[in-house]
Formats: C-alpha cells, structure tokens, sequence
C-alpha cells in the first residue's frame, strides 16, 4: 500500500513514536528510505515508555525521540515534525531551542504544532521571535479558520 502510493506521487505520511510503539515508523521507513520520498514525523507529549524521560516535550524526550525516529525510518532527515500537544510540565522555551537544534542540525527540516490553542500557538512564536528560533508557522500569511 506504502509502495502504491508513493508511486502515485505521494509524499507525506503521518507517523509517530507512538503509534504501535514505533513500529508504524518501521513499517513507513523502509519504503520511504528506498523511495526517499521524504520521511515526515510526528513527536508529542505521548508516552513512549514507562520512565520519567519517556513523556512530554522536555529537551531530552525531543532529542531522543528523534534520534529513535530517524533510526526506525532509516533516514537522517524529518521533513515535519510537529509538536503533538501543549505540555503543562515543560517550559515552552526548553521545546522550542530543543527543535531549532534540531532544524539547525539539519536533523529536521520543519517543525509545527497542533492540538494547541491561538494563545500558546502565539506565545510559541513571539518566544521564536524574541529568541531569533525557528517558528512553527510562517510569517505574514493567512490563517483560515
């Protein structure tokens, strides 16, 4: 099925960490890697795991599930990766410098939220802004709602 549609000309599927505990990531990887069609991601605050660092959007969960991502689609790039949903428990400046890293890395090549309301939807991209990070979402454009 993977195979068809990207012979079709597709070229986005949304997979994610959690989804089957990552083996949606190694399903989706092996066609795309043999494709490279793009690999698109999708992080959250989702549990991965049991452990305290296996949740959330703190430096250390983005950094590492990223690098478990790019392993299990066999790829050295994301082409979107989203913040899932807003995390209460983590600053919202220790996630975003996380994902500007990861875009300057060269490790993601986007990055975008959903599941947030506009008001931290803003603050994410005034904090962008003030930090000189990349943002989620691009300038002077029209949101249709």
């Amino acid at each position: 099925m993977i195979d068809r549609f990207l012979d079709a000309g597709g070229n986005h599927i949304d997979t994610a960490d959690v989804y089957a505990g990552g083996r949606s990531e190694e399903i989706v990887g092996k066609p795309c890697r043999q494709a490279r069609a793009g690999n698109p991601g999708d992080q959250g605050t989702f549990a991965t795991g049991n452990g305290p660092n296996d949740q959330g959007l703190s430096r250390l969960h983005i950094i590492q599930a990223v690098e478990d991502s790019l392993r299990r689609l066999q790829t050295d790039r994301i082409d979107l990766l989203y913040m899932h949903c807003w995390d209460p428990l983590t600053q919202l400046e220790e996630s975003l410098h996380a994902f500007d890293d990861l875009v300057h890395s060269g490790k993601v090549r986007y990055i975008g939220v959903s599941n947030f309301k506009a008001w931290q939807l803003m603050k994410g991209l005034a904090l962008s802004d003030a930090y000189g990070w990349t943002a989620s979402a691009p300038r002077n454009t029209s949101i249709l709602w």
